[in-house]
């Protein structure tokens, strides 16, 4: 899932990729920027999310996790 600029970027709230596990969340990012060449500069500083729990770039990605969704949440700010 998509959001905020990533949103944007993309022009759609959902991206599907094949990925093998297991991977890190830094190769995650990497065959996201691969995919859709406009989100290279976001996933650089976005946090994703798998299910509901923030994870960081060294998380592994294994099997069972695949049965999660995956969120990439680029930093936003508000007033």
């Amino acid at each position: 899932m998509l959001f905020a600029g990533a949103k944007d970027a993309a022009g759609a709230d959902q991206l599907s990729i094949e990925v093998q596990a297991p991977m890190t969340i830094h190769a995650l990012k990497c065959a996201i920027a691969a995919v859709n060449p406009k989100l290279d500069q976001i996933v650089k500083f976005s946090r994703v999310a798998v299910g509901c729990e923030f994870v960081d770039d060294q998380y592994v990605i294994e099997h069972h996790s695949l049965e999660y969704d995956f969120a990439l949440i680029p930093p936003v700010s508000g007033g």
